[in-house]
């Protein structure tokens, strides 16, 4: 009785066994909407289930290579990801149906992307979109197309990057695809950031917000508010900004990555870099910088660093940081011109100052802000060809509908002659309907050259004429004058303390000064008076045909009524300011703009010496004076 009752029990064990062994072989592979709920539960699904894959078809391999693919890349495992995707070109073949393989070229892109291999990535996402329009795969075409959009934003190619974006967002919209549409709200809202339209950009990243917890994306909702905080930060927001990278920091629990602490300490470590709290930035810099970041991520945190650096007088860190940033942005030619590679520029040419190279510093930073107009200047002509891009495919469009009108014209003629004041009368309207085209559009290229004409010769912060073309005017005034027939002062006006206004006050409050100084000493001035923005809180002045005593009636009226001009800070805090000025006037030793530029700086650098808040005329015998 005992012997058939343990052998029963043996028989009960193996059924058992059988059973739990059928059970985890039926276990099934997590679809894309059960990866996006719960990613890091998918992902271990997926892992188990690897082995049991391994006699299947290539293509059954394929499917489960891009759902783990999915989930590692919401789970930021980076280098996994990459070493996943590399596996799928093994299983494709020409059997491959187009979902895997157009899925398969989105991620390749992707991964390219995430390196910064641009091109490469644009052409791994066309090749997808068009696989999945062959296909009728409008799902991988949208999401694709959203790649590309936000990829070519990366090399600032922004008015492309919208146009291809509105595409997929009418598409997803179509489908009433939530997802979609959620990252289409997320690429939006990083390209505006990018373009500094942050309005915009914090509507569209709550937009994304607002979407993803609807549908209980926690990867997704994460990602949403990182960019929230991203465009605060650019904003100059930095409370803000703070406040979403520490709720970011707890929205990521979701995953057991480390990694993805990177992208909150690189968001905080810049955020207090820009805040100027560099002691604390500094931390979260080399947090982000010791764990496994992105390339390009990672040369922007060295040149805060660098900046924090030059700030803390740590001025050989600075220049390892900056030189680590600029071998980064060389292995990374397609930021090559952008305002990113730029960047860099601007922050040696402190360094050179904090240095005491004062003249190095100055040829870089005019080297930055020369480079920089320019580059918003291609930006701008970018943009006009767009524009007549469009003019000339509205004149095609009016070509066409003219040649058709005047085939029915011919036709008409044949049939019946009667007609024929009447068609002319619509030949007549045609051409006057082709005229008014045609002078809309010089009315609007004329528009946008005198548009882009006042961007090139205009600060945007104080609204007065730029450095370089206070210059130019100087330089063409000077070329055609003498001392004996032409009387000519210039003014170099400096508020006195500016860095400590910034820091006391806050940057916006910097820049209610430097508008409301630019207003005053603009409406002080003549008609015939020329005034620009050459510096951070420096202006210059052109006053032709004055005399000296002239001259001093008019830069102490400035002074004077920048002094009693009452500041209000967000604290409802009264605040005065007072300015420092140097004038130098042209004579037979200085009639250049160098010598006569050289002169009002020296006389400025004395009014500052004497305590600042008062006017300096230079003097010959200043002529050995040291900067």
């Amino acid at each position: 009785m005992s012997k058939t009752v343990f052998a029963l029990w043996i028989l009960f064990l193996h059924s058992l066994t059988f059973t739990v062994c059928a059970n985890s072989l039926a276990l099934p592979l997590p679809s894309e909407d059960d990866i996006n709920l719960q990613p890091w539960q998918s992902y271990q699904t997926i892992l188990a289930l690897k082995p049991s894959f391994e006699d299947s078809s290539e293509s059954e391999q394929l499917t489960l290579l891009i759902r783990l693919a999915q989930a590692e890349n919401l789970l930021y495992f980076y280098e996994d990801f990459d070493k996943t995707v590399d596996k799928f070109e093994s299983f494709i073949t020409p059997k491959t149906s187009a979902k895997l393989s157009s899925k398969s070229y989105l991620y390749a892109g992707m991964v390219a992307q995430r390196k910064g291999e641009y091109a490469n990535a644009i052409v791994l996402f066309k090749k997808s979109m068009s696989q999945a329009t062959d296909a009728n795969l409008n799902r991988i075409f949208v999401y694709a197309k959203q790649e590309l959009a936000y990829t070519r934003s990366l090399t600032e190619l922004y008015e492309t990057s919208l146009t291809g974006l509105q595409e997929a967002y009418l598409k997803a919209y179509a489908m009433d695809d939530q997802y979609l549409i959620g990252l289409i709200y997320e690429t939006y809202g990083a390209i505006y950031g990018f373009m500094s339209e942050y309005e915009k950009s914090i509507e569209y990243h709550h937009k994304s917000l607002d979407v993803f917890k609807k549908l209980n994306y926690r990867a997704h909702i994460a990602d949403a508010t990182y960019g929230l905080a991203t465009t605060y930060r650019y904003w100059g927001k930095y409370d803000l900004a703070i406040s979403y990278f520490q709720d970011y920091q707890s929205l990521i629990s979701y995953s057991p990555n480390a990694d993805l602490s990177f992208y909150s300490a690189y968001g905080l470590g810049m955020t207090l870099a820009e805040k100027k709290d560099c002691q604390q930035a500094l931390v979260y810099i080399k947090q982000a910088l010791d764990m496994n970041g992105i390339h390009d991520y990672n040369a922007e945190l060295n040149k805060r660093k660098a900046s924090c650096l030059i700030q803390l007088k740590q001025l050989p860190l600075a220049e390892q940081a900056l030189k680590e940033a600029e071998s980064i942005n060389a292995s990374l030619p397609e930021l090559k011109g952008t305002k990113w590679d730029l960047e860099t520029v601007k922050i040696r040419g402190d360094l050179a100052f904090a240095k005491g190279e004062p003249e190095l510093a100055y040829q870089l930073n005019n080297q930055y802000y020369r480079d920089y107009i320019d580059l918003l200047l291609k930006n701008s002509s970018a943009r006009l060809v767009n524009v007549r891009a469009a003019m000339e495919l509205e004149r095609q469009n009016v070509e066409y509908v003219l040649l058709e009108q005047r085939n029915k014209v011919q036709a008409l003629l044949v049939e019946q002659q009667q007609q024929k004041n009447l068609i002319q009368g619509y030949i007549i309207a045609i051409a006057l309907f082709i005229i008014a085209v045609v002078f809309i559009a010089l009315m609007v290229q004329w528009r946008n050259k005198n548009r882009i004409l006042a961007l090139s010769i205009r600060d945007s912060l104080s609204g007065l004429y730029n450095r370089r073309y206070i210059f130019e005017y100087l330089d063409n005034f000077l070329a055609k004058a003498t001392p004996e027939k032409t009387e000519l002062t210039v003014v170099m006006i400096d508020i006195d303390d500016f860095k400590q206004l910034n820091d006391v006050y806050g940057h916006p409050f910097g820049d209610q000064v430097i508008k409301v100084v630019a207003e005053i000493s603009k409406e002080t001035l003549r008609i015939e008076d020329i005034i620009g923005r050459i510096g951070g809180e420096e202006f210059l002045c052109v006053l032709p045909r004055l005399s000296v005593e002239q001259c001093d009636i008019i830069v102490n009226r400035i002074r004077e009524n920048i002094n009693q001009h009452v500041f209000t800070t967000d604290q409802n805090e009264s605040v005065n300011i007072t300015v420092s000025m140097g004038v130098a006037s042209i004579n037979e030793h200085c009639l250049d703009t160098v010598s006569l530029y050289a002169h009002v700086d020296k006389a400025l650098y004395q009014a500052k010496n004497s305590g600042k808040n008062c006017v300096v005329h230079y003097q010959q015998q200043w002529s050995s004076f040291e900067l």
